[in-house]
């Protein structure tokens, strides 16, 4: 079996803080085996991404029988000794299915600007696991981890109360370091 679960690299997104990041979480099924079971547990740093509940763009074939939380999680680890915030899905049924592409997205919102580490529980028995209809754990089971990565941006470039008329002219300074910026003409640079 040949079997690789990837939490898409998001890439930059320089936005205000408390932005919503939409993390898809992909499988690619080389061999199209069917799957009756899913167990997946996702680590972040909840001091700097606030995971909302649910998910988005559910993978139809997953609707019936999924579930997903996350919070603050006891025993993690190899000996159980670890503590940490987590996003759990699971997933069951009696008749495999042929699941690959997108099979749904973790929204997370951003507090502080950085690169923000994702990663799959792969310390703890039974946390990240495909059964197949057998009920046997797949082996050789790759799991990528990802990021998201968040910079702050100037909420308001313009003071409250300031007041432009038709056919004025301003300049708007840009603070070095913010990353692209898109102007209403197209162009990316000042």
């Amino acid at each position: 079996y040949n079997l690789q679960t990837d939490l898409t690299h998001v890439g930059d997104c320089f936005s205000p803080l408390g932005d919503t990041l939409d993390v898809p979480v992909t499988l690619q099924n080389f061999n199209g085996l069917g799957i009756t079971s899913i167990s997946m547990a996702i680590d972040y740093d909840s001091t700097k991404l606030r995971c909302l509940p649910g998910v988005i763009a559910l993978n139809p074939s997953l609707s019936s029988g999924f579930l997903s939380n996350s919070g603050w999680f006891n025993n993690l680890g190899p000996n159980a000794n670890a503590s940490g915030s987590q996003f759990r899905a699971a997933w069951y049924q009696l008749n495999p299915v042929t699941l690959s592409g997108t099979l749904f997205k973790i929204r997370f919102i951003t507090k502080v600007p950085g690169i923000h580490n994702i990663v799959f529980d792969n310390q703890t028995p039974g946390n990240c696991e495909y059964s197949d209809s057998n009920a046997l754990v797949v082996p050789n089971t790759h799991w990528t981890n990802g990021s998201v990565t968040a910079s702050s941006l100037p909420l308001n470039l313009f003071a409250a109360d300031t007041l432009f008329l038709c056919g004025d002219s301003t300049t708007i300074g840009v603070t070095p370091g913010l990353g692209q910026y898109l102007w209403n003409t197209g162009d990316t640079t000042a």
